[in-house]
């Protein structure tokens, strides 16, 4: 499933979480909880509707609704749309959240955006889909799941203990995440995705930044695209690579 795809199921995903069972959105639900992007984008859309919901609560009924459906009289041509100020306000919301929601999905793959969002993901990470230790195991895992197998680890994570993984997607292109460390504390993040992935990939040698109190590492390697992140500084983060 494409992000445009899933996109276009969440639109008419019912703020009140009728629809959560139902499997064909259960399936888009999913590829919105791996895509960050996506993911915001649909938290987003359901901010707008509860928005939207509530706004049309607050109009009051007229008091005299009642009788004048029941007295069938003339028809009175309604107020155009744009003399009411509620109603237009909110039409230039809807307008500038879909504009803003097709430029988030579909801005250009430069790294230093893919940098940002996978910081902003890790830093709010709440589970893994997979828990282990074990390396082998992790790889076992992610063959399976069609994930990212044929990866060089940086050799200062070669002696680390892994605490699991997770598969990801970007901007409709998949990522896979392998975490090492001890959970809670002296985490690092291994991000791992096809080079062809970017429009103008990273080079060679890692790019160090420092985003949000994570220090991060990028670099390409082969036909991947690899990213280091962790909390401390640029020196702390070197002796992983």
């Amino acid at each position: 499933m494409t992000n445009d795809e899933a996109k276009f199921i969440l639109q008419s995903y019912r703020q009140n979480g009728a629809d959560a069972d139902d499997s064909v959105f259960a399936e888009a639900l999913e590829h919105a909880r791996r895509d960050p992007l996506l993911s915001q984008w649909f938290a987003e859309e359901l901010q707008l509707d509860a928005a939207i919901i509530q706004k049309v609560k607050s109009v009051p009924v007229p008091s005299d609704l009642k009788a004048t459906i029941l007295a069938g009289g003339k028809i009175v041509r309604p107020a155009a749309w744009y003399r009411r100020p509620w109603l237009a306000a909110a039409a230039c919301f809807l307008l500038l959240a879909s504009v803003l929601s097709v430029w988030m999905l579909n801005r250009p793959a430069s790294f230093p955006a893919y940098r940002t969002d996978m910081v902003h993901f890790v830093s709010g990470l709440d589970r893994l889909d997979l828990q282990s230790n074990d390396l082998g195991e992790i790889k076992q895992w992610l063959s399976e799941n069609k994930a990212h197998v044929d990866f060089t680890l940086p050799e200062g994570l070669k002696e680390m203990p892994g605490i699991g993984c997770r598969l990801l997607s970007w901007n409709g292109r998949k990522v896979t995440l392998i975490c090492f460390g001890k959970m809670g504390a002296e985490e690092v993040h291994l991000l791992i995705a096809d080079r062809s992935t970017f429009t103008q990939p990273p080079p060679l040698s890692p790019q160090f930044s420092k985003e949000d109190g994570w220090s991060t590492a990028i670099w390409s390697r082969g036909d991947k695209v690899y990213m280091l992140a962790g909390m401390g500084d640029r020196e702390t983060l070197s002796r992983y690579l």
